[in-house]
């Protein structure tokens, strides 16, 4: 024998031929329509009368529906359908948007938290430091266009498009650098302060190039937030004779001295007051 129902978008029987011989019905769910007028869908029950369950989600999909916790399919029975009661591609799709979520905002902290340190640190070039100002106000801009009011959806594509714009006056940049200072290593060091100084080789050639910032110490400079202590900045021309007679004790007062773990500004201060004990000159703010 055969039977046939039709159905309302939301599930109320809209036409019935013959005996059904399953109490599978609408989208498949086991119905209780005769008894007491409601659909089993294993984790609560749903009326088609109301078009909502009778027990709220404990999953809360995303979106501004997702907030009715009460509703059925984000109330379009034509698109969509629940066959548990839990809508589990809302725990799929909520978890992703977490997730992009946390990428978006963490990534945007960490480049202004590094921004703003750039500009902060006196070691830091002009150009640096006019990068830094760029990215900091490229953030704001470019996260009040982020449409995150209107949809549930925090897509790292702000933070993408201004690290390409950056690394493109960067590239444009490093392309005029490759006309004055090599990378900023120990063995250019030398090479690099002579370029900053503006000495020649016959100049300096009694002269040593002599790092502000102790060579043995570079790692415990690092931790303290001088990431390159042979930038020529940090460099000073000193007499040989009288390097090797200070050169002991000048490295131990900086040893004593980052025991205390100071900040940036203190260690650039404290360079200051022995450059000025040890009677070199020096090349940063």
């Amino acid at each position: 024998m055969v039977s046939e129902v039709r159905y309302r978008p939301w599930g109320e029987e809209r036409y019935n031929r013959g005996a059904l011989s399953t109490r599978y019905t609408y989208t498949g769910q086991y119905s209780h329509l005769a008894e007491f007028g409601l659909y089993f869908y294993n984790a609560r029950w749903y009326s088609p009368t109301l078009g909502r369950f009778v027990s709220a989600d404990t999953v809360i999909p995303p979106g501004v529906q997702g907030l009715d916790r009460y509703g059925y399919v984000n109330n379009n029975p034509v698109r969509y359908n629940d066959p548990t009661g839990h809508c589990p591609w809302c725990i799929v799709v909520s978890a992703v948007l977490i997730v992009l979520k946390a990428v978006d905002y963490g990534w945007t902290a960490y480049d202004a938290w590094q921004s703003t340190r750039t500009l902060s640190d006196p070691t830091a070039t002009d150009s640096e430091k006019a990068f830094a100002a760029t990215n900091l106000a490229m953030t704001v801009a470019f996260e009040a266009a982020e449409p995150d009011d209107e949809i549930p959806l925090g897509l790292p594509l702000d933070d993408l498009a201004r690290h390409g714009i950056i690394k493109l006056g960067k590239e444009t940049g490093e392309e005029a650098a490759e006309q004055g200072f090599k990378s900023f290593t120990a063995r250019n060091f030398r090479e690099n302060l002579m370029r900053l100084t503006g000495k020649s080789a016959d100049e300096v050639a009694d002269l040593e190039a002599h790092h502000v910032f102790p060579q043995a110490l570079e790692k415990d400079f690092q931790k303290l937030g001088i990431e390159n202590i042979h930038d020529p900045r940090l460099g000073s021309w000193v007499d040989p004779t009288a390097h090797r007679h200070w050169s002991y004790s000048y490295n131990r007062e900086w040893e004593m001295f980052l025991e205390r773990k100071p900040s940036s500004e203190e260690i650039f201060n404290f360079a200051k007051q022995l450059a000025k004990k040890y009677e070199f000159d020096i090349y940063f703010r």
